[in-house]
């Protein structure tokens, strides 16, 4: 008896020196930006995880009564089958579903460049090409442009590659493990922003050129010249090398071309060219 009322009074005890020591409330944090997405994540996922719950609840069910008694091991380890193949459709699902959020947040991501993009264009034309104002730095757009095509050409083509892979498995005329085809929407992923990211640079890179060229406009920047000047400083040297020829041709003299530049392969040229013996 007296040990029972001893040990009464050592929980008491215990009890009260916790109820002592812990404060008086205990609130959590107040932070309504984070509770709200994670009510939100939640409701997302609410609906997969419930069915993962109700499989798993099969499956431990399903193992309690085969671990009674089992008749054939064959159907069990079918029933199993089915239970992982289950698992496997659901982590399926996410990854789709996150690739179906991927694929539309760079198909709008893609929209925007290529609008801003062609909004750059259309300003070249109207404010330089029109007027006639065009000089040698502007092939930059040409070459800018033409290295985003055939960027997007490869990006394009394995995407198709991708894709075919999926429709393949998707019309049951290939098998394919849950592990390739979740490879096979990493490679769309990829694909796609690879895409993105071209035709994204290809906007900066004109984008700089053209405010330079409107806003802060130097020739030197670029060398650049006008048509005009390209023409007529190559019609120039065509008459002075035909002059310079004729000369040589009406005194029967041989002469020197003039170093190209640098002494490499192509320049330093010291050779004696001799026209008429």
């Amino acid at each position: 008896m007296n040990g029972f009322f001893m040990e009464y009074l050592f929980k008491r005890y215990i009890l009260l020196l916790v109820i002592c020591i812990l404060p008086s409330s205990i609130r959590a944090l107040n932070d309504p930006a984070s509770l709200e997405a994670m009510i939100a994540n939640h409701k997302k996922v609410r609906t997969l995880l419930e069915v993962r719950a109700i499989a798993e609840l099969g499956v431990y069910e399903y193992h309690k009564q085969s671990s009674k008694k089992i008749t054939d091991h064959r159907k069990v380890a079918e029933q199993l089958d089915k239970y992982k193949r289950c698992f496997d459709i659901m982590d399926l699902v996410l990854q789709g579903t996150a690739t179906a959020f991927h694929g539309v947040n760079t198909y709008t991501s893609i929209k925007r460049n290529i609008t801003r993009y062609w909004k750059l264009i259309d300003t070249y034309h109207d404010k330089i090409l029109s007027h006639g104002a065009v000089w040698s730095s502007d092939t930059l757009i040409l070459n800018t442009t033409n290295r985003a095509v055939e960027d997007i050409r490869d990006e394009v083509g394995e995407l198709y590659k991708s894709y075919g892979e999926l429709s393949l498995i998707v019309t049951g005329a290939t098998e394919c493990t849950t592990a390739n085809l979740m490879m096979i929407l990493k490679h769309i992923n990829e694909s796609m922003d690879h895409i993105d990211s071209s035709i994204y640079h290809a906007y900066l890179d004109i984008h700089t050129y053209m405010t330079i060229r409107l806003g802060y406009w130097k020739k030197e920047i670029f060398m650049a010249r006008t048509i005009k000047e390209i023409v007529r400083d190559s019609y120039t040297r065509w008459l002075k090398s035909g002059h310079r020829v004729f000369n040589h041709l009406q005194a029967k003299k041989s002469f020197t071309h003039k170093p190209l530049g640098g002494g490499s392969l192509i320049g330093g040229r010291n050779e004696h060219v001799q026209l008429i013996e």
